[in-house]
């Protein structure tokens, strides 16, 4: 550009040095421009440039996605605690259904017991006052040692006497005392009302049981320590009767 502004011929060199002179013009302002301010101490210029530089940042994204992840463990963390509502309340139906069936079940149950009882007890009306009233009399007294069994007490009555029945019915006398036999110990003995309730004794068999059979385990136990003791007293006494005594067996 230099050599153009030199040319001899005027149409060049004029136009060159127009040109020359707006560059070497631009080159002065932008060189002022550069200059740090007289009074701008070191601190400034590099407090200056911090500002431009942090100004001159591109500005950061917006941090949509962090927001996103905020909301994703909010999101979870109410699932969560919706799923453990929700657990108790399905174990709770499940009880509910359950406590119905068995409910349904019980009543059933009830229902075919009732009908069975009905039944027997239809089957075997007596009206003989005697084997009423000893049946009455069994009935009172299981129901002593089991008041909520009513229905079961009277099955048992029922049975316990038929087997008298059975076992003495052709004879009145006979039957009579194996029933009053039979009451007083279901009457005192409540080891012996268990076992006929629980199911270790058959009722109808109860006719022919021995009437040391029917009492408490201890009172039989007593009563055979009894028995023992006086047969030893009477083996005593026999062996003291009959002892022979030999005279003579020392001499002075």
């Amino acid at each position: 550009m230099t050599a153009l502004a030199k040319h001899k011929d005027p149409a060049i060199s004029k136009p060159a040095n127009v040109i020359l002179i707006k560059w070497k013009r631009t080159i002065k302002n932008e060189s002022q421009n550069s200059k740090p301010d007289a009074k701008e101490t070191p601190n400034d210029a590099e407090s200056r440039a911090s500002r431009e530089t942090k100004d001159t940042r591109p500005p950061a994204p917006a941090q949509t996605k962090p927001a996103k992840e905020a909301k994703e463990p909010q999101e979870a963390k109410e699932t969560k605690e919706s799923g453990e509502a929700k657990q108790p309340k399905d174990e709770g139906k499940k009880r509910v259904r359950e406590a119905d069936v068995e409910y349904e079940e019980q009543q059933k149950l009830e229902e075919e017991t009732d009908e069975k009882y009905e039944e027997f007890m239809r089957k075997n009306e007596t009206k003989d006052m005697i084997r009423k009233n000893i049946r009455k009399s069994i009935l009172k007294n299981l129901l002593k040692y089991e008041p909520n069994r009513k229905k079961e007490c009277a099955i048992l009555a029922v049975k316990i006497e038929n087997g008298i029945v059975k076992a003495y019915g052709g004879n009145p006398s006979e039957y009579s005392n194996k029933a009053r036999t039979i009451v007083a110990n279901i009457m005192r003995s409540n080891d012996f009302k268990a076992r006929i309730l629980n199911g270790e004794i058959v009722p109808e068999e109860i006719a022919t049981m021995d009437p040391k059979d029917m009492v408490d385990e201890h009172l039989k136990k007593k009563r055979d320590d009894m028995e023992k003791s006086i047969v030893d007293a009477k083996r005593s006494d026999f062996m003291i009767a009959n002892m022979k005594v030999k005279e003579g067996m020392y001499t002075c």
